[in-house]
């Protein structure tokens, strides 16, 4: 349960209601007088009942990033689905992918659908994974973006370079936001 501070008392979703955070009038704020903060294993994985509103750099990064797979999952299921649009993925070398690419594209929209679940988490939107997971996994991400960048900048189709390099760096820009900022 999130609790927030107004004014000089406690409040939940139940006494201030969803609006009190997103209209700024909730305040971030440690724990419950007299509850336990800290992490009793020791081992990272422990996330504080009591959390704060969610860092809005973090959350508008993570939903910007959401937004940009959601539409690289929508490019990808029309790949799959023989789309003549191959010239902008996978090296550029087919108009309509074969089989196995097309494939590949089905694939990587479950992957897309993992990276932008990642970064809501960590950004506090979804509180699902341990925070040292999703620590892990936010960077995990950036690097895999700084390489896309890297792989989409090199390939040999032109559309390709021109259109998804800048994608991949917007996606690593933002991943690297939410990395850093939660």
């Amino acid at each position: 349960m999130t609790l927030i501070r107004v004014g000089n008392r406690w409040c939940g979703p139940t006494c201030c209601g969803p609006f009190a955070v997103s209209a700024g009038a909730g305040l971030p704020v440690g724990p419950i007088p007299g509850e336990n903060e800290g992490d009793p294993a020791g081992d990272g994985n422990h996330r504080n009942p009591v959390r704060s509103v969610p860092d809005m750099t973090a959350t508008a990064s993570a939903a910007a990033a959401g937004a940009i797979l959601a539409a690289l999952a929508l490019f990808q299921l029309a790949l799959a689905a023989g789309a003549p649009l191959g010239r902008f993925a996978w090296g550029g070398a087919h108009e309509r992918l074969p089989r196995r690419l097309r494939i590949a594209s089905a694939a990587s929209i479950f992957l897309y659908a993992v990276f932008a679940f990642v970064l809501l988490d960590r950004a506090g939107v979804a509180d699902v994974l341990p925070d040292g997971a999703s620590r892990i996994a936010a960077w995990v991400l950036t690097a895999y973006f700084v390489l896309g960048i890297l792989m989409n900048a090199i390939s040999r189709s032109r559309s390709e370079r021109l259109v998804m390099t800048p994608v991949a760096v917007i996606l690593a820009v933002l991943s690297a936001i939410v990395a850093v900022s939660a």
